[in-house]
């Protein structure tokens, strides 16, 4: 989609040319959530597979680290997409569409996580999951997401499994 290929682009162009410990990287959550949370989403669809291929491209880990870093800082970043309080007003009329979170493809990360063996991936893969299932266990039990479906989306996460047996 344009979104991941311009998020993949803003990555390579941007965000691997800044420090991870640059305060404008570091705040950018808590000055545009709904941003990061689509950027984040954008991102994961853009380091996935390949099309038309069993191929699966990890992000680099500059932008895991900052990815890590935003989700520990800020553990409901990934539900800003379904907060109320960030529902845009739509005129009358109006197809709403579902929010879509990014745990979907954060997950996928970590799943194909495996094919980075490298001690420090390996770490910081594991603390991506283990922030991702806090935020969560959060969400479920603050009632965050109460009525959301769309949390998580089982079939989505099942695109991976073709490429794991590929392995």
């Amino acid at each position: 989609t344009y979104a991941s290929h311009f998020a993949r682009k803003l990555v390579q162009e941007y965000f691997m040319l800044v420090p991870i410990d640059t305060q404008a990287v570091i705040d950018l959550p808590k000055d545009a959530p709904l941003f990061v949370a689509n950027f984040l989403t954008a991102v994961t669809e853009g380091y996935s597979f390949i099309e038309g291929k069993q191929k699966f491209i990890l992000p680099p880990r500059h932008m895991l680290e900052i990815v890590v870093r935003w989700i520990k800082d800020n553990p409901r970043l990934c539900l800003t997409p379904l907060l109320p309080a960030y529902h845009p007003a739509l005129p009358q009329g109006a197809i709403v569409m579902p929010a879509v979170t990014p745990y979907t493809g954060l997950f996928k990360w970590c799943i194909m996580s495996v094919v980075d063996t490298s001690e420090s991936s390996v770490q910081l893969y594991s603390l991506l999951e283990s922030l991702l299932l806090s935020s969560l266990e959060r969400a479920a039990t603050e009632g965050l997401a109460e009525n959301e479906r769309n949390v998580v989306l089982a079939q989505d996460l099942a695109t991976s499994v073709p490429a794991l047996l590929g392995l």
